[in-house]
């Protein structure tokens, strides 16, 4: 892929024609490791790894990395908000209308 080809394919980091500086996106401040994200991220290394495939991380050749924008994104990803149950109006237990009954149990004997 050309050099043009690559600035348009990631769209992070452009070169300066004039100043030929690198100029990045401020949300993509420095790159990290799979020790430094899993720290950021408070999970282990081994669970970052074993869900690679499924996580945003970039690439260069085998040197896998995390910006972070990317951990925004992971802990996005992950994210739940509680379910709001309806209000349910508090009603007694059905069982709590029975009473004993009145009636002679056979084989009983009678109360004193």
């Amino acid at each position: 892929m050309s050099s043009e080809g690559l600035k348009m394919a990631y769209g992070r980091c452009l070169i300066g024609r004039r100043s030929k500086k690198k100029l990045c996106d401020p949300r993509r401040k420095r790159r990290m490791t799979y020790p430094e994200a899993a720290r950021e991220l408070r999970v282990s290394e081994n669970w970052l790894r074993a869900h690679i495939m499924e996580l945003p991380h970039g690439k260069i050749g085998k040197f896998v990395y995390f910006t972070e924008n990317d951990l925004e994104c992971i802990d996005e990803m992950f994210h739940r908000e509680p379910i709001v149950q309806s209000a349910r109006p508090v009603t007694r237990h059905p069982l709590a209308e029975l009473k004993p009954s009145s009636r002679s149990r056979p084989g009983a004997s009678p109360s004193s």
